[in-house]
C-alpha cells in the first residue's frame, strides 16, 4: 500500500479510533497488516472527517489493491483445495523418487502374469542365464567346440598347468601328448580322453589331475515364433536351449511350452518339453546349441483348465494323447478332500456350453481315461462337510458325545464307550433316535435295566 495513503488512514484511525472501534474494526499495527478489507466505505470515511480529495485517493487505492486482493484470495483458496486433495501424499517423498515410482507403475503389464503352467518358468527366470563366458563350471553333457578353453592341471609327483584353446579344426595341441580332437564331444567324454592321453606321458599314479572349462565360446542363436523378444542373440555356448529362451523373455501367452523345436540346417534336431523338464529333470533334456541354431516356438496346442481340489489349479497345455489322468498328474494330483465320485467338465461344443459328469472313482478303478477337448474346464469339488459314521449318546452318561459307529455295535457298547452311566440314571427308559435314508426319524424306547441284566436283551 502507498505509504502516504497509509499515513492518511492511520491518522484517521487515531483521530477517530473510538468511533471506528464501534463498527468492530481494529487499528492496524503496521503497513503489511492494512489491506483493502480494512478501508471503510466512502460514507464511513466522510463520518470520520476525511476530505473529498482524500476519499478519492483512498478509492483509487481500494480499486488497485482490491484486484491484487482478489487474486490473493483465489490463490489462497486454490492452495487450500490442492492441500486437501493431496493430503495423502507423503510430503517427504522427493519429486524424482515419485516420478520413478510412477514410471515403474506405468511399465507394469498385467499380460505378463502367466496363466498357463510353464510360462512363468521363463518370465521369472527360474533358470540362470550365463552372460559371462569365463569361469563357468561346465556340466558333464556340455558339448565342446572351437574357441572353448580347457585348463589341465596336474599336481603331486608331477607339476603341470596349462590352458588349451580348441582350434577351428576341433583339437588342442599339447607338448609330448600331441593333438587331441575334442570337437562335438561331451565334457565328460573329453575329460576321460584327456586323462588317458596325459596319463601316457605324465605319472598320474602318484599325482592328481583336474580338467576344467575356463572359457565357453560365444555363439549366435536365433529365437523365433511366439516369443516375447524374437531375434538373434549372442550368448555363451554354456547356456542350454532352455537358458537361451530366457534371453528372449520366453513364450508369449499363446506360445507353446510343450513343443519347442531346435532346428539346425533346416532339420529339427530336438523338441523341448517344459513339463517334462520341470517334473522329471535330467541332463538328457539339457540340449546345448551350436552357432546359428534356431529355436522355434509355435502357437500353443490344446489348453485345458482344472480347478478345485487339486494341488496346483491352473491352465495346462496338453499334447496329443494326453487327457484327464495326465491333467491331474500335471496339477500335482488330487487333494485329500477331493470328491471323486462325480467331477464336472464344462465343454463348448457346437456353439453351446455343456456340462459333463464323470465318475473319476470308476475311471481310476478300471484304469481308464477320459478324453479332453481344447477349452475344457475341469472342476473337482470338495467332499461334503460332516462326519457320517458316528453314533451319539447324550444325557446321564459319564462322557456324552459322538463316537465311531462300527457295524455290530449295540447300546451297551455305546454306554461302555461313554464310560458308563451316572449314579442317578433313570434306568427304566431311554430313547433312541435313528435317521433313515430319507432323513425322516424313527424313535425306539429302550429299557436300560433289561440291558444291564442281560446284554442279549432285545432292548440291546
Amino acid at each position: 500500500m502507498n505509504r502516504k495513503i497509509f499515513l492518511l488512514l492511520f491518522s484517521l484511525f487515531v483521530a477517530l479510533g473510538p468511533g471506528f472501534a464501534q463498527i468492530g474494526k481494529k487499528i492496524p499495527k503496521g503497513v503489511d497488516s492494512l489491506g483493502p478489507k480494512n478501508i471503510p466505505s466512502v460514507e464511513k470515511l466522510r463520518q470520520m472527517g476525511a476530505t473529498e480529495a482524500e476519499i478519492r485517493q483512498i478509492e483509487d487505492l481500494r480499486q488497485g489493491e482490491g484486484d491484487k486482493g482478489i487474486k490473493s484470495d483465489q490463490q489462497e483458496e486454490q492452495q487450500t483445495y490442492e492441500t486437501e486433495e493431496t493430503d495423502t501424499v507423503d510430503v517427504e517423498t522427493k519429486p524424482e523418487a515419485l516420478e520413478e515410482e510412477i514410471e515403474l507403475e506405468s511399465k507394469k503389464d498385467t499380460t505378463d502374469i502367466p496363466s498357463i503352467y510353464g510360462h512363468g518358468f521363463f518370465k521369472f527366470a527360474d533358470l540362470e542365464f550365463y552372460e559371462n563366458a569365463a569361469n563357468i563350471k561346465a556340466p558333464d553333457n556340455y558339448v565342446l567346440g572351437p574357441m572353448d578353453e580347457i585348463n589341465v592341471t596336474i599336481w603331486g609327483f608331477t607339476d603341470f598347468a596349462k590352458v588349451f584353446r580348441i582350434d577351428k579344426n576341433g583339437a588342442i595341441a599339447a607338448n609330448l601328448v600331441g593333438r587331441v580332437y575334442l570337437k562335438d564331444m561331451t565334457f565328460e567324454n573329453a575329460r576321460s580322453l584327456l586323462i588317458r592321453r596325459f596319463g601316457q606321458v605324465y605319472n598320474l599314479t602318484n599325482s592328481n589331475i583336474e580338467i576344467t572349462l575356463t572359457y565357453s565360446r560365444i555363439i549366435t542363436t536365433n529365437i523365433v515364433g511366439e516369443v516375447i523378444r524374437p531375434g538373434s542373440f549372442t550368448i555363451p555356448a554354456i547356456n542350454t536351449a532352455f537358458n537361451a529362451l530366457i534371453a528372449s523373455g520366453g513364450p508369449t501367452e499363446i506360445g507353446s511350452v510343450r513343443n519347442i523345436y531346435i532346428k539346425r540346417g533346416g532339420k529339427t534336431l530336438n523338441t523341448l518339453d517344459v513339463y517334462k523338464f520341470l517334473m522329471n529333470p535330467d541332463k538328457d533334456q539339457d540340449f546345448f546349441l551350436q552357432d546359428n541354431d534356431f529355436i522355434y516356438v509355435p502357437t500353443i496346442g490344446k489348453v485345458v483348465e482344472i480347478s478345485g481340489e487339486v494341488k496346483r489349479p491352473l491352465l495346462y497345455e496338453l499334447k496329443d494323447g494326453e487327457n484327464l489322468m495326465k491333467l491331474i498328474e500335471f496339477s500335482g494330483d488330487l487333494t485329500a478332500r477331493s470328491f471323486t465320485k462325480n467331477i464336472q467338465i464344462k465343454r463348448v461344443q457346437h456353439s453351446q456350453e455343456f456340462l459333463i459328469d464323470v465318475n473319476l472313482d470308476s475311471l481310476m478303478k478300471n484304469k481308464l481315461d477320459f478324453s479332453l477337448h481344447d477349452g475344457d474346464q475341469v472342476s473337482i469339488r470338495a467332499i461334503p462337510e460332516g462326519i457320517f459314521n458316528i453314533v451319539e449318546v447324550n444325557g446321564a452318561v459319564q462322557l456324552p458325545g459322538a463316537d465311531e459307529f462300527r457295524q455290530g455295535d449295540r447300546v451297551s457298547d455305546l454306554i461302555q464307550k461313554a464310560e458308563g452311566l451316572v449314579f442317578d440314571t433313570y434306568l427304566e427308559e431311554a430313547l433312541l433316535s435313528r435317521t433313515r435314508d430319507d432323513f425322516t426319524k424313527k424313535y425306539f424306547r429302550i429299557d436300560l435295566l433289561e440291558i444291564m441284566k442281560d446284554v442279549n436283551s432285545p432292548d440291546n
